[in-house]
C-alpha cells in the first residue's frame, strides 16, 4: 500500500485486485493501470490512462514496455498530482460541502457540460459505427442502431449541442465574473 509506485494489471477482472486498487487509490500514491488488449477496462477507471498490452508479437511487448517506461517517468516526477476515481470523489465531496453558492453554480454548469460532452462522444461513436458499417467494416459490438435517418439526426444534434455548450460556458463565465466583482 505504501510502495512508491504500483503497476496494476486489470486483465481478467480479478475482484481482489480491484479492491486492492481502490485502497491504493485512497492513499493517493502513483499507480499505473495496465490491461491486456482483449479485456475491456472497467468503467470507473476508464477515464484514466491505461497501457494496453499484447503478447502476440515481440513488437507489441516492446510498445507496451516503451509506454510503461514513459508513464513511469511521468508519475515519478517531482510535483506529480495523482488523479483517480477516489481523488475525484473526495474533491466533489469537498466542493459540495464547502463551496460558496457561486462555486456551486459553476460546478452545476460544469456537470451539465460534462453530460453534453458525454452525449457528443456517444453520438460520435455511433456515427463511427455507421460509417464503418457503410464501409463494410464489422462492428466492435453487437449493438448497432438502425441507420435510417439516424446519421443526419446525430449531426444536427451535435451542432445544437455545440451551440448549447458555448451558451453554458458563457453562463459559467458570467458566474465567475460576478463572483470576482463581489470579492472586490
Amino acid at each position: 500500500m505504501t510502495a512508491d509506485l504500483v503497476i496494476a494489471d486489470m486483465s481478467m477482472h480479478n475482484a481482489n485486485a480491484f479492491y486492492e486498487l481502490a485502497v491504493r487509490h485512497m492513499v493517493r500514491l502513483p499507480t499505473i493501470h495496465v490491461i491486456h488488449e482483449d479485456w475491456k477496462i472497467p468503467f470507473d477507471v476508464a477515464p484514466y490512462r491505461a497501457i494496453y498490452f499484447s503478447r502476440r508479437d515481440f513488437k507489441d511487448i516492446e510498445q507496451a514496455r516503451t509506454a510503461l517506461e514513459s508513464v513511469v517517468l511521468d508519475v515519478t516526477k517531482e510535483g506529480f498530482e495523482v488523479e483517480n476515481p477516489i481523488t475525484h470523489a473526495r474533491a466533489k465531496f469537498e466542493l459540495d460541502s464547502h463551496a460558496t453558492p457561486a462555486l456551486q453554480a459553476l460546478a452545476g454548469e460544469l456537470a451539465a457540460l460534462r453530460g453534453k460532452i458525454a452525449g457528443l462522444e456517444e453520438d460520435m461513436a455511433t456515427n463511427r459505427e455507421l460509417t464503418n458499417m457503410q464501409l463494410g467494416i464489422p462492428p466492435m459490438t453487437g449493438l448497432i442502431r438502425t441507420p435510417s435517418g439516424f446519421q443526419s439526426h446525430n449531426l444536427n444534434r451535435a451542432a445544437l449541442l455545440d451551440q448549447s455548450i458555448r451558451q453554458d460556458l458563457e453562463r459559467a463565465m458570467d458566474v465567475v465574473r460576478q463572483t470576482d466583482q463581489k470579492d472586490k
